[in-house]
């Protein structure tokens, strides 16, 4: 789709470092309570993103993802992370997300491009965060 003159949709070195790098990795996509990691894992979670709008998509999954659920997302890391798990969280730069996860991690804002917009001048970078614990 589109009309590009040069997508660097492949980019070859990339793929085959990524795939030596991930040879001992285990990814999965499932309800994130399901998982068993063990101390010393590094856990890296990409829920639907807190909207940041009445506008912003987060329709992943029937119902959405709701504030509820983004609790809950918080309180299992934190249970992980009592086990010695290294956990990353990324999300949308709210004052919601903000306020539930400044009590007991690291919260790195980042600025991450935006290149899937219908409309070109809206492909704008969006602020987000990284959240960790301090490993």
């Amino acid at each position: 789709m589109g009309n590009y003159t040069n997508p660097n949709i492949l980019d070859e070195g990339n793929i085959k470092a990524v795939h030596k790098l991930l040879q001992n990795a285990d990814i999965k996509y499932q309800d994130f309570s399901r998982i068993k990691p063990i101390k010393g894992d590094f856990v890296y979670f990409d829920p639907p993103y807190h909207p940041t709008s009445d506008t912003s998509f987060t329709k992943y999954v029937s119902g959405g993802f709701t504030e509820k659920e983004q609790e809950k997302l918080r309180d299992f890391v934190l249970s992980l992370i009592k086990k010695g798990v290294n956990v990353m969280i990324s999300n949308s730069d709210t004052d919601f997300i903000n306020d539930i996860y400044k009590k007991h991690f690291r919260i790195e804002k980042i600025e991450a491009p935006r290149v899937v917009n219908c409309k070109s001048d809206k492909r704008n970078p969006a602020m987000e965060v990284l959240i960790t614990n301090n490993y």
